[in-house]
């Protein structure tokens, strides 16, 4: 699909269309990074997108596969993203969290930071463990949430990783807080820097979910505008996979944790 020709009311409410405007196959994506690397006049269109502000981490060693989450912590969602790279030489994995956004609970995912819930298998709920207080964390910078035993909630979540034998290297955490304020702090503004990542450097895996209204919203006003902006500026398609299935991509499954992983809960 041209992106001179997308309506994105139209886009939104085709889930086929939308997936093959947005997403791009693996292999496919594993080969167009490869033939855009050496590409200087691509690499020129990004910058002035970037406004020469390209993340160093970006640039060094291998390409990147990224996930952007405000936490990083080893739920199932996290541990489908592992084991795919496991199979993939060519990238390494980055997790793009802005530790400065701020905690609200209403928010499912951020509450299940707070909350670790455990599931046995997607349809086995077991248990959950509340390690934070939620009325004093209630509308505070992630970056200075303390567990119950006064551990920073970030350090807690990255313990875990270690703790639980799922393998990243501590390099793989990358706070992208500044960088963020560096393009205006606010998605509407720095969501099309972003996707510029998605070009040359990285490829980005993540579902957008259409059920649900709220992110339904930031989808059509935000995410689309900014990914055709890209799109049309560079010539090239951001390089996006969806990490989970998404027939079951709304599941709270994806946020919850191994039931091995309630003794280190406890503890923090």
């Amino acid at each position: 699909m041209n992106p001179e020709d997308v309506d994105i009311e139209a886009l939104v409410n085709d889930r086929e269309a939308f997936n093959a405007f947005v997403y791009t196959p693996l292999e496919e994506a594993l080969a167009e990074l490869e033939k855009r690397a050496g590409d200087k006049e691509l690499g020129g269109k990004i910058e002035i997108i970037l406004e020469k502000d390209i993340p160093e981490i970006l640039v060094k060693g291998k390409k990147k596969a990224v996930l952007f989450r405000q936490i990083a912590t080893p739920n199932y969602e996290i541990r489908r993203f592992i084991h795919i790279l496991d199979a993939i030489d060519s990238l390494e994995p980055l997790f793009g969290e802005y530790s400065d956004d701020v905690f609200f609970s209403i928010n499912e995912q951020k509450k299940y930071w707070g909350k670790i819930m455990y599931f046995e298998s997607p349809d086995i709920f077991q248990n959950h463990t509340k390690i934070i207080d939620f009325k004093i964390c209630e509308g505070k910078k992630i970056s200075e949430i303390k567990t119950l035993k006064g551990q920073l909630l970030v350090d807690f979540h990255h313990g875990l990783f270690e703790k639980t034998s799922v393998p990243v290297s501590q390099d793989a955490f990358y706070n992208i807080s500044v960088w963020l304020h560096r393009h205006g702090k606010k998605a509407k503004n720095y969501y099309r820097p972003v996707l510029a990542w998605f070009i040359q450097h990285a490829i980005l895996f993540e579902n957008f979910v259409l059920k649900d209204p709220k992110e339904l919203t930031f989808i059509k006003n935000i995410f689309l505008p900014a990914f055709i902006n890209v799109y049309k500026e560079t010539g090239c398609k951001p390089l996006i996979i969806n990490l989970l299935p998404t027939d079951i991509e709304d599941r709270k499954f994806w946020f919850c944790h191994p039931k091995n992983t309630e003794k280190h809960a406890k503890e923090a």
